[in-house]
């Protein structure tokens, strides 16, 4: 499972989800549906553009109350190697491509590949 990074407490229902790729997001986000726990999912605009990837924001976007989005950056590159022009675009990019798939902004939720 190395594509997917889980985080969370133990004493929360919440979690964070960063999808880069999105290969068995669609079944991830479907089991935390049927469990009724509330996820932040982080997923890139390359991913969001594959057809699991717009699956997997239709299921965001029917479950606000459950599911927040975030944005993850277009293609996953190392933030500590770009320009802030280029960071801007990243963002952007994702954001243009998520929001109208999720019904919603990534807006203010944000989470930096490889944490730079």
């Amino acid at each position: 499972m190395a594509a997917h990074h889980i985080v969370g407490s133990t004493h929360r229902h919440r979690i964070g989800i960063a999808l880069r790729r999105v290969g068995d997001a669609i079944a991830i986000v479907d089991w935390l549906v049927a469990h009724d726990v509330e996820a932040s999912v982080f997923i890139t605009g390359e991913a969001a553009g594959t057809t699991a990837g717009k699956a997997v924001l239709a299921r965001i976007a029917a479950h606000p109350t459950l599911l927040t989005v975030g944005n993850h950056s277009w293609d996953h590159p190392d933030f500590a190697n770009l320009t802030e022009s280029q960071i801007a675009d990243q963002l952007t990019r994702t954001e243009a491509a998520i929001a109208p798939l999720a019904g919603r902004t990534t807006k203010p939720w944000f989470r930096p590949p490889y944490g730079s």
